[in-house]
């Protein structure tokens, strides 16, 4: 099952008319986990095998860091660590010149920050030493 276009042209790949034909009667979600970490998770998809990680989320009102050890900003160490549980799901997506496997995340549980970036929130900044 390639993600790539340019992995349609392998011998062995499922042709995309073939994998639209499959889903047509089938649910495309091909996995679909509850009540997982979801918060390492999303850490290490933003910190690792990225050009530029993020080490930082603002999530609603709440402001997150994904790791205490890299702290670029240098933001107060009592922002809390990005954590939360969830649903965890796989689905094949069909719609472009490609199919491909799609991640999908539902984190519940995430814990409130005392710091935020939202405009408007009574929240602290944290990045308001920086100023």
């Amino acid at each position: 099952m390639p993600t790539t276009k340019g992995g349609l042209k392998d011998p062995k790949a499922v042709p995309l008319d073939v994998m639209k034909d499959f889903f047509k009667t089938r649910n495309r979600y091909i996995m679909n986990k509850s009540n997982v970490d979801l918060g390492k998770i999303v850490r290490k998809h933003y910190l690792e095998g990225k050009a530029e990680p993020a080490y930082y989320l603002q999530a609603g009102d709440d402001f997150y860091i994904f790791d205490k050890k890299q702290n670029p900003c240098n933001v107060p160490n009592d922002v809390p660590v990005f954590k939360g549980t969830g649903e965890f799901k796989m689905r094949v997506g069909t719609r472009s010149q490609f199919y491909e496997v799609q991640p999908e995340v539902k984190v519940k549980n995430m814990g409130d920050s005392k710091y935020s970036v939202k405009p408007g929130t009574n929240k602290k900044n944290p990045f308001e030493s920086m100023k």
